[in-house]
């Protein structure tokens, strides 16, 4: 990847990040001042809540999103500044060597937190289903009673 086309994704990146970050916050905002309006039932106050703690989740997993951008980006400056000589390359080679573990491991770990654990959850099969799918493929044996199932 060139040095300009690193560029144009980071500023990409960056808008994106900004452009999301506005939303939340006017949504947030929004919420905050309907919360201060008088006359508002108790199901509507919890509606609020629920909202405001859905904008939440949201706002953090944006900020985790940021901080995998940033890790990324802040890793290949260092890496570029310590293959070329500088005065700063054995410090960057340094610092290079000394974060590169921590700086992977968070890395995957902001990725599976951003991509895989907070995606919405798979309700379970209904028993109906279950039932209906075991019963179709041992030919209406249940499972256990001469079934080749594990």
């Amino acid at each position: 990847m060139t040095s300009e086309e690193r560029q144009k994704r980071i500023a990409d990146n960056e808008a994106s990040f900004r452009d999301i970050n506005e939303r939340l916050e006017e949504g947030l905002y929004y919420l905050e001042r309907a919360s201060l309006l008088s006359g508002l039932t108790p199901d509507q106050r919890h509606t609020l809540v629920r909202m405001q703690t859905d904008i939440a989740y949201y706002r953090g997993r944006t900020l985790m999103a940021q901080a995998l951008a940033l890790l990324q980006q802040a890793t290949e400056q260092l890496s570029l500044a310590a293959k070329s000589e500088n005065l700063h390359q054995r410090s960057a080679q340094q610092m290079i060597l000394e974060v590169e573990a921590p700086a992977k491991a968070l890395d995957e770990g902001l990725r599976r937190s951003v991509h895989q654990l907070s995606a919405p959850l798979q309700a379970p099969p209904l028993m109906s289903e279950k039932a209906g799918a075991s019963g179709a493929a041992d030919g209406g044996v249940a499972a256990g009673a001469g079934s080749a199932l594990p």
